[in-house]
Protein backbone atom coordinates (compact mmCIF):
# COMPACT_ATOMS: atom_id res chain seq x y z
CA UNK A 1 0.00 0.00 0.00
CA UNK A 2 1.21 3.43 -0.90
CA UNK A 3 -0.42 6.76 -0.05
CA UNK A 4 0.40 9.58 2.42
CA UNK A 5 1.12 9.76 6.23
CA UNK A 6 -0.90 7.49 8.29
CA UNK A 7 -3.10 5.65 5.98
CA UNK A 8 -1.14 2.51 5.64
CA UNK A 9 -0.96 1.60 9.19
CA UNK A 10 -4.83 2.74 9.65
CA UNK A 11 -6.02 0.42 6.78
CA UNK A 12 -3.76 -2.67 7.62
CA UNK A 13 -4.76 -2.10 11.17
CA UNK A 14 -8.63 -2.27 9.76
CA UNK A 15 -7.96 -5.44 7.63
CA UNK A 16 -5.53 -7.90 9.41
CA UNK A 17 -5.99 -10.89 11.07
CA UNK A 18 -3.54 -10.22 13.98
CA UNK A 19 -1.31 -7.25 14.86
CA UNK A 20 -0.53 -4.08 12.36
CA UNK A 21 3.30 -3.84 13.07
CA UNK A 22 5.46 -0.81 13.60
CA UNK A 23 4.70 2.20 12.70
CA UNK A 24 7.33 3.27 10.41
CA UNK A 25 6.49 -0.45 8.30
CA UNK A 26 3.06 -1.03 8.97
CA UNK A 27 2.61 -5.20 8.05
CA UNK A 28 -0.34 -7.62 8.77
CA UNK A 29 -1.55 -10.44 7.49
CA UNK A 30 -5.42 -10.99 6.07
CA UNK A 31 -7.05 -14.56 5.08
CA UNK A 32 -8.92 -13.59 2.10
CA UNK A 33 -10.29 -17.14 1.46
CA UNK A 34 -8.84 -20.49 3.08
CA UNK A 35 -6.17 -21.11 0.40
CA UNK A 36 -5.67 -16.95 0.26
CA UNK A 37 -3.82 -14.88 2.43
CA UNK A 38 -2.59 -11.29 1.35
CA UNK A 39 0.44 -9.68 2.93
CA UNK A 40 -0.17 -6.01 3.57
CA UNK A 41 2.90 -3.63 3.58
CA UNK A 42 2.48 -0.34 4.35
CA UNK A 43 5.17 2.06 2.13
CA UNK A 44 6.33 4.72 4.78
CA UNK A 45 5.23 7.88 3.12
CA UNK A 46 7.76 10.24 4.44
CA UNK A 47 10.89 10.94 1.95
CA UNK A 48 13.70 9.63 3.92
CA UNK A 49 11.75 6.08 3.82
CA UNK A 50 11.21 5.85 -0.03
CA UNK A 51 14.49 3.73 -0.86
CA UNK A 52 12.76 1.08 0.81
CA UNK A 53 9.61 1.42 -1.74
CA UNK A 54 11.48 -0.94 -4.44
CA UNK A 55 12.39 -3.39 -1.98
CA UNK A 56 8.76 -3.66 -0.50
CA UNK A 57 7.13 -3.57 -3.99
CA UNK A 58 9.84 -6.49 -5.27
CA UNK A 59 7.41 -9.29 -6.27
CA UNK A 60 3.77 -7.27 -5.71
CA UNK A 61 1.37 -8.67 -7.93
CA UNK A 62 -0.51 -5.25 -7.51
CA UNK A 63 -0.29 -1.96 -5.67
CA UNK A 64 -3.03 -0.30 -3.66
CA UNK A 65 -2.27 3.62 -3.71
CA UNK A 66 -3.97 4.85 -0.30
CA UNK A 67 -6.00 8.82 -0.55
CA UNK A 68 -8.07 11.03 1.77
CA UNK A 69 -10.26 13.51 -0.26
CA UNK A 70 -9.02 16.15 1.83
CA UNK A 71 -5.55 15.65 1.27
CA UNK A 72 -4.92 14.31 -2.46
CA UNK A 73 -2.14 15.54 -3.05
CA UNK A 74 -0.01 13.40 -0.41
CA UNK A 75 -1.29 10.74 -2.58
CA UNK A 76 0.94 11.82 -5.84
CA UNK A 77 4.09 10.58 -5.03
CA UNK A 78 2.63 6.94 -4.72
CA UNK A 79 0.90 7.59 -7.83
CA UNK A 80 4.00 8.60 -9.87
CA UNK A 81 5.64 5.63 -8.66
CA UNK A 82 3.47 3.02 -9.49
CA UNK A 83 2.70 4.46 -12.94
CA UNK A 84 6.79 4.80 -13.14
CA UNK A 85 7.11 1.73 -12.54
CA UNK A 86 4.27 -0.38 -14.25
CA UNK A 87 3.25 -1.78 -11.04
CA UNK A 88 -0.42 -2.49 -11.34
CA UNK A 89 -2.46 -0.80 -9.00
CA UNK A 90 -5.51 1.05 -7.93
CA UNK A 91 -6.71 3.52 -5.77
CA UNK A 92 -8.98 3.58 -3.33
CA UNK A 93 -10.35 7.77 -1.61
CA UNK A 94 -11.71 7.63 1.44
CA UNK A 95 -14.19 10.75 2.79
CA UNK A 96 -15.15 11.28 -0.99
CA UNK A 97 -18.28 10.69 -0.28
CA UNK A 98 -19.20 14.71 -1.42
CA UNK A 99 -17.74 14.18 -4.45
CA UNK A 100 -18.20 12.36 -8.10
CA UNK A 101 -15.82 9.36 -9.24
CA UNK A 102 -15.21 11.68 -12.08
CA UNK A 103 -14.23 14.78 -10.39
CA UNK A 104 -11.17 12.36 -7.98
CA UNK A 105 -10.09 10.71 -11.11
CA UNK A 106 -9.46 14.21 -12.58
CA UNK A 107 -7.71 15.55 -9.88
CA UNK A 108 -5.75 12.42 -9.47
CA UNK A 109 -4.67 12.78 -12.93
CA UNK A 110 -5.25 8.73 -13.56
CA UNK A 111 -6.72 7.40 -16.52
CA UNK A 112 -9.73 5.20 -17.01
CA UNK A 113 -7.48 1.70 -16.84
CA UNK A 114 -6.66 2.59 -13.23
CA UNK A 115 -9.54 1.92 -10.86
CA UNK A 116 -10.72 4.33 -8.45
CA UNK A 117 -13.07 3.33 -5.42
CA UNK A 118 -14.66 5.69 -3.48
CA UNK A 119 -14.74 4.80 0.74
CA UNK A 120 -15.32 5.79 3.82
CA UNK A 121 -12.77 6.00 6.00
CA UNK A 122 -12.22 3.98 9.43
CA UNK A 123 -14.75 1.56 9.26
CA UNK A 124 -13.44 -1.97 8.51
CA UNK A 125 -16.39 -3.47 6.66
CA UNK A 126 -15.62 -1.39 3.46
CA UNK A 127 -11.77 -1.70 4.37
CA UNK A 128 -12.18 -5.08 3.84
CA UNK A 129 -14.26 -4.49 0.69
CA UNK A 130 -11.24 -2.53 -0.73
CA UNK A 131 -9.16 -5.57 -0.48
CA UNK A 132 -10.82 -7.82 -1.59
CA UNK A 133 -11.32 -5.29 -4.49
CA UNK A 134 -7.35 -5.30 -5.07
CA UNK A 135 -7.29 -9.08 -4.79
CA UNK A 136 -9.58 -9.50 -7.77
CA UNK A 137 -8.16 -7.24 -9.58
CA UNK A 138 -4.84 -9.12 -9.18
CA UNK A 139 -6.31 -12.01 -10.11
CA UNK A 140 -8.11 -10.87 -13.22
CA UNK A 141 -4.69 -8.96 -14.18
CA UNK A 142 -2.71 -12.41 -13.77
CA UNK A 143 -5.46 -13.96 -15.56
CA UNK A 144 -5.44 -11.96 -18.84
CA UNK A 145 -1.76 -12.08 -18.63
CA UNK A 146 -1.39 -16.02 -18.72
CA UNK A 147 -4.05 -16.13 -21.65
Amino acid sequence: MLGGRAVGSSFVGLVSDGEGGAAVLPYGRCAVTDRVSVHLYGMPAQHRYWFMWDALSRGAVAALVLADAGRLRDSFAALDYAAARGLPHLVAVANADRYELGEVREALSVGPEVPVLLTESDRSRPAREVLHAVVRYAVARRNSAAA
